[in-house]
């Protein structure tokens, strides 16, 4: 079978890294306003234009700006539960099985919500969608003067650990705030003994991955630019860490200029965990059965490979063992 009706037959992916605001569809987005009575005044098109960037985006700078009116949709309880259910009804239909949504929680506090009041709305709106199984990550954030608020973000994580929260997770600008910076937060999540995911290796290089290892944690976000130091990469490979690679979004961030240059075959060889995900399905109009044929047809990806890359996006999931064992069930049955 062709390799990409190969993909196209599969319904069983996962996405492990899937930012709720870069998700946010032109449809959603009416959906949104519509809620709120808010007039767009604006054709699909220009709707469009505001939630996505094209294959010219400049670099991460333009690429961020994407996310200004999304958010502002999303700033009361009641449009961040439509948001995720909406959400998670198009993930279905783009052949998802599972997904791990993150959003942080410090951003959606403009209007009348509280931190707490935002992460309750999403684990309402991920519980009334039932055909596909998700879970959700909090996100600290990279920035001056805001400890206090990261601080609760992992006090919310262990707060609803058992009620559909299942990692923090820290964002923003790495290249600008270094991880050694956060220790005492990441101490803190590690004390609770709760699982922890590092934005590290996008926007700052290979020492962002070396310095985010020393905190253990479960997996890390992108780690893409680990291949510029062989100690990294040996590191990964020792240690069995897991990347959650992005591979559209790292494009259009110019972290690569051409897919030809990704190291994946890299760190497949060299026995890293790779996980193949969205990252932000909107800003980078893309879906996961488009990351996959997009590797897939430039590294000549075979059955077997896609479905290692399937196999390791939930088994380094943090799904409850029954889900995952379903899932395998289903990929190995295709």
């Amino acid at each position: 079978m062709d390799i990409n009706n190969f993909i196209d037959s599969m319904n069983c992916f996962s996405d492990l890294h899937c930012h709720l605001d870069g998700a946010i569809s032109v449809e959603n987005a009416k959906d949104l306003a519509k809620l709120q009575n808010i007039e767009l005044n604006m054709t699909d098109e220009e709707i469009g234009s505001k939630l996505h960037v094209d294959d010219n985006c400049n670099d991460l700078n333009e690429y961020l700006t994407k996310f200004d009116f999304p958010c502002s949709l999303m700033m009361t309880s009641e449009s961040l539960t439509l948001a995720t259910k909406n959400l998670l009804k198009e993930l279905k239909n783009d052949g998802l099985i599972y997904v791990e949504l993150r959003f942080a929680p410090q951003l959606m506090i403009k209007k009348s919500m509280s931190m707490e009041d935002s992460v309750l709305a999403v684990l309402k709106g991920m519980r009334e969608v039932n055909d596909i199984y998700s879970n959700l990550i909090l996100c600290m954030m990279r920035a001056d003067n805001n400890e206090k608020e990261n601080f609760a973000t992992i006090d919310l994580a262990n707060k609803y650990k058992n009620d559909g929260v299942v990692a923090v997770d820290l964002a923003g600008a790495e290249a600008i705030y270094k991880n050694e910076l956060f220790d005492k937060l990441f101490n803190y999540a590690n004390d609770l003994k709760l699982n922890l995911i590092i934005h590290s290796g996008e926007a700052a290089g290979p020492d962002s991955v070396h310095s985010a290892l020393k905190y253990n944690p479960k997996r890390i976000g992108h780690g893409v630019r680990s291949y510029e130091d062989d100690k990294v990469v040996e590191e990964l490979s020792n240690n069995k860490s897991v990347l959650e690679l992005c591979p559209t979004s790292n494009l259009h961030t110019k972290i690569f200029d051409d897919i030809k240059k990704y190291p994946l075959r890299l760190y497949m060889d060299k026995g890293i965990i790779c996980t193949i995900n969205t990252d932000n399905k909107s800003v980078s109009n893309t879906n996961i059965k488009k990351e996959y044929k997009l590797l897939a047809n430039n590294f000549l990806l075979n059955e077997d490979e896609i479905k290692t890359l399937m196999t390791n996006s939930i088994k380094y999931s943090f799904a409850d063992e029954e889900i995952k064992q379903k899932i395998y069930k289903m990929i190995n049955e295709n």
